[in-house]
């Protein structure tokens, strides 16, 4: 019976993972016709290049999600009088290093002009694409510890579904 509840919850994992998988490509492929419809070519490379600061911005995310989910995934350490002071210490430090980065983000938005050359025009789209862009990295970092937690517990039909959202919103925000 233990058997069949891990082959049933392994099922899940991978339609859920099939279906997040194809619903991303489909969002991918399906917004940049939209966006062309909308905007222009030299738009358009406004928006990658603000993706791409954006990116490496992000790389200051420490990692504490990947290094969480490792420790939570110890059964022991789950079960252990040390889980609540490490959710805790986590969680707080999740909430620091956002506000950090939000911190962060505000310089970048405030010195964009100076970071990459953009006609006048197009400066206050690419600094609110930029803004808007860096909420979402922001908001990831805060709420990073929840989907690790969920994940080292296995729920990942619900991780799936979280990232999905994430995917949505972000897309629809841009």
């Amino acid at each position: 019976i233990v058997l069949k509840e891990y082959k049933s919850s392994i099922l899940r994992g991978l339609s859920s993972d099939g279906i997040l998988f194809i619903l991303t490509i489909l969002i991918g492929f399906a917004t940049i016709p939209i966006y062309l419809n909308f905007i222009t070519l030299d738009e358009l490379g406004i928006y990658f290049t603000m993706q791409g600061i954006i990116a490496v911005i992000s790389l200051a995310d420490i990692g504490l999600p990947m290094y969480s989910l490792k420790k939570l995934s110890n059964k022991n350490f789950f079960n252990s009088d040390e889980l609540m002071l490490y959710l805790s210490s986590a969680q707080i430090f999740q909430y620091i290093l956002g506000c950090i980065l939000l911190i962060l983000g505000l310089i970048v938005y405030y010195y964009l002009n100076s970071i990459i050359k953009v006609n006048f025009e197009y400066l206050q789209s690419a600094k609110n694409l930029f803004l808007y862009s860096w909420f979402s990295i922001v908001i990831t970092v805060l709420f990073g510890l929840n989907a690790s937690i969920l994940r080292s517990r296995h729920e990942l039909s619900l991780v799936n579904i979280s990232i999905f959202l994430i995917l949505f919103f972000s897309t629809l925000l841009n």
